[in-house]
Parts: structure tokens; sequence; C-alpha cells
């Protein structure tokens, strides 16, 4: 019997296929030795390189993606602060103007019913105002403390230094009252009892300085000044709005973009 040659060389194609199928499937490498070793060969210089190239390319995406994911997470979170700053920003704001305005109008209505009803409590309730809570200079010292906008600033400052000026009124009528009463300038507020009335004003009998310490506090000179502390404020408001909503929309604007990337990367990272 002749025996048969086994070498690669004496092998056709495809009985070198089938044994490299075998050897593939078995993990047996019992066969010639030349025809698993080429396998072997073939195997690391086919496979080997192409693979390990795809991992790395995996890697440099899912990478990149999990920075990109990461920065997205920083300004969405930028994005909700920004929002609630301006939205707190408003709140304060606005409450600053509805606390010059309120003090402003205390002092008006307790100058006013006390210019009618000759009431001490209420003449103590308007010096307390100025003198102790000072509701007033407190707002123009927190504004300038936040470092809001100068236009919005002296809006309120001037509402402020016209509220000042109609002090000057309800301080002369109040004097008015005071001499009417016969109550001495050492009781008095210190400001009424410094308040200097003109020859015009003390000539006039009791009644008539009553009659004027009220006119005074209603009539349209009055008005007039009153709108001039409050027509600042109103438009303080309005413009504060305007731009309060202005920085609301645009940091809306910013969350819902940083939102939407934030969902694209993390779908993308996912399906990497």
């Amino acid at each position: 019997m002749v025996a048969r040659d086994l070498s690669p060389w004496a092998l056709s194609p495809w009985v070198v296929w089938a044994e490299n199928l075998r050897c593939q499937r078995l993990k047996d490498c019992s066969g010639p030795a030349d025809i698993c070793r080429m396998t072997s060969v073939a195997s690391k210089r086919g496979r080997g390189p192409r693979y390990t190239s795809l991992a790395v390319a995996a890697a440099g995406v899912l990478t990149v993606l999990a920075v990109l994911l990461g920065l997205s997470l920083v300004s969405l979170s930028r994005a909700v602060a920004d929002q609630r700053r301006a939205s707190a920003e408003q709140v304060e704001l606005g409450g600053l103007a509805g606390k010059l305005g309120g003090a402003s109008d205390l002092l008006t209505n307790e100058a006013r019913a006390y210019s009618v009803t000759g009431d001490k409590a209420h003449l103590d309730a308007y010096w307390h105002e100025i003198d102790v809570t000072k509701t007033r200079d407190e707002v123009i010292a927190r504004l300038k403390q936040l470092g809001v906008q100068q236009d919005l600033f002296d809006l309120l400052a001037k509402a402020k230094a016209n509220s000042d000026a109609l002090v000057k009124t309800e301080t002369r009528s109040q004097r008015l009252m005071l001499d009417a009463s016969g109550v001495a300038a050492a009781d008095m507020p210190k400001p009424v009892a410094e308040w200097q009335l003109s020859a015009q004003d003390v000539a006039l009998p009791v009644a008539a300085k009553k009659a004027t310490s009220a006119r005074i506090m209603f009539d349209d000179q009055y008005t007039k000044d009153k709108a001039l502390i409050m027509d600042p404020v109103g438009q303080f408001n309005t413009l504060l709005t305007q731009r309060a909503q202005a920085k609301v929309d645009a940091a809306a604007a910013a969350t819902s973009t940083a939102t939407r990337w934030l969902v694209i990367l993390a779908v993308l990272t996912v399906l990497a």
C-alpha cells in the first residue's frame, strides 16, 4: 500500500478548506501541523488589526459622546439657574417698587387723616415711617446693593426725591393743625417744630388754619405732586417686567436647547 502524501502542497484546495473548517469548529490542531499553523497565522493576520481598529474607534466615539453629554448637563444646569435668577430678580425688584409706592401712600394717608381729624396717632404713625421704619431709604439702599441698571435705579430715585418734596407740604399741613390746636413747639415732632410758617399762615385764625391744613392735602396741586411719585414707580414696573420677561424667555430657550441636546446625546450614547 502506497502512503499518501499529506503535506500541504499535496492536498487539494478543497481538502485544505475542509481541514481548516474542522480545526476552527473543533479547536483541534491534531490535523496536519502546517494546515493548523497556516490557519492560525491567517486568522491573526486577517482579523486582529481590523477588530482592534474598530474597538479603538468605538472607544473614541464613546469618549466624545461622554464629554458632550457632560457639557450638555453643565449647560442645562446653568440655563435653569439663569431662569430662576431672572425670576427671583423680577420678584425682588417689583417688591421694592411696591414698597416705595406703599410707603408714599402710607405717608399720604396718615397726613391726610391728621389734617382732618387732628388725631395724634396719625401724626405719630407718619413720623415713625420717616424716622424709624425708613422704608423709602431702605429701597434705594437695596437698589444700590443689587447694582440694578441705571435707568431703573433713576426711576425709583426720582420717585423718592419727589416723595421727599411732598413731605414739605405735609409738614406745613401738620404745623398749621398743631398751631390751631395750641400745641407748643417743644411738643411737636422736631421737623414740624422747625417748620417756619409764612406770615400769612401765622395770621390765619384757628378755623382757617385747620381748613388750610386739610385743603392743601386734597387740592389739585397735591394730586399732581403725588403723581410725580407714582408715575416713575409705574414706569419702573413696566420696564422691569419687559426686561425680566426677556431674561426669563432667553433662559427658558437655553434650557430647552440644552435639554434637547442632552436627550440626543443620551440616545447616541446608548446606540453606540
